[in-house]
């Protein structure tokens, strides 16, 4: 939105003003439906695509760094946070203007991110360096770095409770729990733990197995496994929880589906055929609307949270991943 007021001064010193009564005037470059905006990272394109699914198109696209893979928003909804794995790099982007405005240098191949539960802490799995590395978000400045093993790639996945910070050693089977800068338990999940994410009270952490249809569930108050819930894929990639903590929703990458798991019963109540190796899944605000990226299609689908129903596809060239 741009605000302007033109002001006219003649050779004699003459002053006008317009608008006289001092107001601006405004337009709009970028007219948007007011639905929610969605930001997805382009991978292949080293940007992020920001897209109005009201419109079901792109808007504005901003260059980040080398081979972005993830991304993040702040606490209050004014920062969003992309992980650079070519350029080792986290970009921090204001998101009323879509302006870099910071970038933070990290350790080789920053992946997943999580924030701590206060919000004051970005954890990121850091997958080149074998690192978890913690940034202060006030200041945007590295806390410290935390070894998470001789690990022969990753750590992957990242979630955070209250107490614990957890990632995934996904060729090793088996997700680390790390507390006051040392790991404190080792928890064996098979077929290659990937993804993470945690309740709203941070009493569960579920666990998606890159190479098998597994479903791990681990509760946090003892570090061990409570169920493995059988999947109907070849493995399972992202996972998100609803804002009841009543259902799960995860992506299996190699079949193209969205699977929801109710979690009362630990059954699998519906999955959703989307594109090609849908990766990314984010809740719409109100979480009413579910949002995946497939990486191969280059596609976004809107999908209705409550009845499944899609709502919506629309275009994301450039290999969109994390939104």
């Amino acid at each position: 939105r741009v605000r302007y007021r033109l002001t006219a001064v003649s050779d004699v010193g003459v002053r006008l003003d317009y608008p006289d009564d001092g107001q601006w005037l405004e337009f709009n470059i970028i007219g948007l439906s007011g639905s929610p905006l969605a930001f997805a990272v382009l991978r292949d394109a080293g940007a992020l695509g920001v897209f109005d699914p009201g419109a079901e198109g792109e808007v504005a696209r901003v260059d980040v760094g080398d081979d972005p893979i993830q991304i993040l928003h702040s606490p209050d909804g004014r920062f969003l946070y992309v992980s650079n794995l070519g350029s080792s790099e986290i970009s921090v982007i204001e998101k009323a203007t879509f302006r870099v405005t910071h970038r933070i240098l990290v350790a080789a191949e920053p992946l997943d991110m999580a924030l701590s539960p206060d919000g004051a802490t970005l954890y990121v799995s850091t997958s080149g360096a074998s690192l978890l590395t913690s940034i202060d978000l006030p200041t945007n400045r590295v806390l410290c770095f935390v070894t998470v093993g001789a690990l022969d790639e990753g750590p992957f996945g990242i979630a955070a409770s209250a107490e614990r910070v957890y990632v995934t050693d996904l060729r090793n089977n088996a997700v680390l729990a790390i507390a006051d800068g040392r790991i404190v338990s080792r928890i064996p999940v098979e077929g290659g733990p990937r993804s993470l994410a945690t309740d709203n009270d941070g009493s569960h952490l579920y666990v998606t197995s890159f190479n098998s249809g597994d479903l791990t569930i681990i509760d946090t108050a003892r570090d061990a496994v409570e169920a493995v819930i059988d999947l109907p894929v070849s493995g399972g990639f992202a996972i998100v929880v609803d804002a009841r903590g009543e259902r799960v929703f995860v992506t299996g990458h190699a079949d193209g589906i969205v699977v929801v798991v109710d979690l009362a019963s630990q059954q699998v109540i519906e999955t959703i055929p989307v594109g090609v190796e849908p990766r990314g899944l984010t809740f719409s605000p109100g979480g009413e609307q579910l949002f995946v990226t497939t990486s191969s299609s280059d596609e976004i689908y809107v999908l209705d949270a409550a009845s499944y129903e899609r709502l919506g596809t629309f275009a994301a060239a450039g290999g969109p991943r994390g939104i």
